[in-house]
C-alpha cells in the first residue's frame, strides 16, 4: 500500500492556480519517465466520493421535506444546486472577465489597424497603447477561459460522482422485491449515460446570463462604430437562434 502523494492544488497560491503551475512537477516527472500509480496525487477532500455522496444525500433529504411541506414533487436538480451553488457562482467573475476581454479585443484591434490609414490622425504612442491593451486582453482571456472550464469540469465531475454514489446507496437500501423490478441494464444506463451528461451540461450554464450581457455590450459598441447598420447583423443573429434550436431538436430526435 503506497503512501498517497499530497495534492499540491490544495495549498497552491492564486497565481499557481490561475496558471496551473502546481501540476508542473508531475509533468516534469512524466517527461523523464512513465508515470506510476505512486506518482499520482491524492484526491482533494472536495472531490472525495464519500463526501460528495453524503452531501448530496443530506440536500436530497432536505428537498424531500421541503417538497412534502410545499405539496410538490421533489426534484433532484434542486438538491444538486444546493450542493454546488457556492462553487458554481464563485466562477461567475471568470466568465465575466472572459466576455469582457472578448468584447474589447476587436475594439483594440480596430484601433491598431486604423493607425495604418493615411488620414487616421492617430499617434504612434496611442497605437502602442492599444497594441499593449490587445496583448493584455489575450492574456486575461487565456487565463479566465481555461480556469473557468477547468473548474466547471470539476463541478460536473462532482455532480456525476455524487449522483452515482446516491444511486449505489439507494440500491443498497431498497428491499429485494423492489430490486427485482430494476434491471441491471437500467442501472448501467443511468450511471454510464444519464449521469455522465452532468460533465457536459454544467460547462455552459453561466452563458445563460453572460451571453445577453455580452450581446448588449456588443450592440452598444457596434452602434457607435457603425450606427444603424449594425442592426442588420443583429437581425441575422436573432434569426439564426430559432433555426439552431430546430436543428438541435432534429438532431436529438435522430440521435
Amino acid at each position: 500500500m503506497h503512501k498517497p502523494v499530497p495534492n499540491p492544488e490544495g495549498s497552491a497560491s492564486l497565481p499557481s492556480r490561475l496558471l496551473f503551475w502546481f501540476v508542473t512537477p508531475l509533468l516534469r516527472l512524466g517527461y523523464r519517465r512513465p508515470l506510476e500509480l505512486e506518482d499520482l496525487y491524492d484526491v482533494l477532500p472536495e472531490n472525495d466520493a464519500a463526501n460528495l455522496t453524503n452531501g448530496l444525500a443530506k440536500h436530497w433529504r432536505n428537498e424531500l421535506e421541503n417538497a412534502k411541506s410545499a405539496g410538490r414533487p421533489p426534484k433532484l436538480m434542486r438538491a444538486v444546486y444546493s450542493l454546488e451553488k457556492r462553487r458554481f457562482w464563485s466562477l461567475g467573475w471568470m466568465i465575466l472577465v472572459e466576455e469582457l476581454v472578448r468584447v474589447l479585443q476587436p475594439f483594440f484591434m480596430g484601433k491598431v489597424i486604423r493607425f495604418f490609414h493615411a488620414d487616421s490622425g492617430q499617434t504612434l504612442t496611442a497605437t502602442c497603447i492599444y497594441a499593449a491593451a490587445l496583448s493584455l486582453c489575450s492574456f486575461f482571456f487565456a487565463i479566465s477561459h481555461h480556469r473557468y472550464f477547468y473548474r466547471m469540469q470539476i463541478i460536473g465531475m462532482q455532480t456525476r460522482i455524487a449522483c452515482s454514489g446516491l444511486i449505489y446507496a439507494k440500491l443498497l437500501t431498497v428491499d429485494s422485491a423492489a430490486l427485482r423490478r430494476v434491471t441491471v441494464g437500467h442501472v448501467v444506463n443511468l450511471i454510464s449515460n444519464d449521469v455522465s451528461r452532468c460533465d457536459q451540461v454544467v460547462l455552459f450554464l453561466h452563458y445563460f446570463w453572460a451571453a445577453p450581457v455580452s450581446l448588449i455590450a456588443l450592440t452598444i459598441i457596434l452602434y457607435f462604430e457603425m450606427r444603424s447598420s449594425c442592426f442588420a447583423g443583429l437581425g441575422v443573429l436573432f434569426i439564426m437562434i430559432p433555426i439552431q434550436v430546430c436543428i438541435g431538436r432534429t438532431m436529438g430526435n435522430y440521435r
